[in-house]
């Protein structure tokens, strides 16, 4: 099996970045960090398992969504060659809502 590139679309990237900044206001910068590892490797880890979690195709065709601790939302779109999460969510966002409003 080919692994498969993982992709991080810009919304995504914004979103690790607001995850990092409210993780750090809350318990500071080294536990931030370190969570982001942990995130970032579970992510890279679809390279080789990219159709994890459950299909969504009523939010958007072809969208997976998984989490990650319990504590985040991941979702992401797998094509022939690459995976690309498009959105991370913190734990008590209305992320599928926030969804239906992007591809509307």
């Amino acid at each position: 099996m080919t692994p498969k590139a993982v992709i991080f679309t810009p919304e995504a990237l914004q979103d690790i970045s607001d995850i990092y900044d409210w993780i750090s206001s809350q318990g500071g910068a080294a536990i931030a960090a370190s969570y982001l590892t942990r995130l970032e490797s579970y992510c890279l880890c679809f390279d080789l398992l990219p159709e994890r979690g459950s299909l969504r195709h009523d939010l958007r065709k072809g969208l997976r969504v998984t989490s990650f601790e319990r504590r985040i939302t991941l979702t992401s779109v797998v094509t022939q060659t690459e995976v690309i999460f498009v959105r991370l969510f913190r734990r008590g966002r209305d992320w599928e809502a926030l969804v239906r409003t992007e591809t509307d």
